[in-house]
């Protein structure tokens, strides 16, 4: 009487483990299903959040154009047109902490984005001698969604716009000339009155970045042949 009960226990033990092993296998299977199907893809952030860094706002904006185009957008229908004249502006980058200069940017604007280059030379925190490359630049569009003026006050009429580019900087030391290569983002806001107040942020390798920031009035472009 007692094998036959310590039989069954087992039958029921190797039933419950057996009925176990396979709601472990279908829920594995269903989890591989639902990757493969994008089901755990993070979507796209608040490009427009409070306190958002250049390169988060980036990214958010590239998922969100990715998505409208899988979804059978065109690209050139997710680049905003706006009303505005040619204008450019070249423009000091001060240092937040000191006010200290760090090279120029050149502004290039029209209806449909914004291009520019970093330029110059300076001396850095750690007293070397900086210069810019020439292959530093960046490229950018407006962005009609973001209604925040540089305060952070909502209902903005200022344009907004965002860039992205590469840098390339030669830090002359004592002994040694030091290579630094990255990323640039650029944002800012015109006015109709055609003053732009911006933030230049130079991202190194990992979270290290240095914020500049820049402030003008655009004027229209000089012609290059005067007939």
């Amino acid at each position: 009487m007692d094998s036959i009960k310590i039989n069954r226990n087992n039958k029921d033990k190797r039933g419950s483990a057996m009925i176990i092993l396979i709601v472990v296998i279908a829920i594995g299977t269903l989890l591989f299903i639902l990757k493969k199907a994008g089901a755990f893809k993070s979507g796209p952030g608040d490009p427009n959040a409070v306190g958002i860094m250049p390169w988060e706002e980036w990214d958010a904006r590239e998922k969100i154009a990715e998505e409208a185009i899988q979804d059978g957008a065109k690209e050139e229908d997710l680049v905003a047109k706006i009303d505005i004249e040619p204008l450019e502006m070249k423009v000091s980058l001060n240092y937040q902490e000191t006010a200290e200069q760090r090279g120029k940017i050149q502004l290039n604007i029209s209806s449909l984005g914004v291009i520019g280059t970093w330029t110059g030379q300076y001396k850095s925190s750690t007293d070397k001698n900086v210069q810019i490359v020439g292959a530093s630049g960046f490229a950018g569009q407006f962005y009609p969604d973001h209604t925040c003026d540089e305060n952070g006050d909502e209902g903005s009429d200022k344009h907004y716009f965002l860039c992205k580019g590469k840098f390339w900087t030669q830090a002359d030391g004592k002994h040694i000339v030091t290579n630094e290569m990255g990323e640039l983002y650029v944002r800012g806001w015109i006015g109709k009155d055609k003053v732009i107040v911006g933030e230049f942020y130079k991202k190194g390798d990992g979270k290290k970045y240095h914020k500049y920031e820049f402030s003008g009035i655009a004027r229209k472009p000089k012609p290059l042949f005067d007939l």
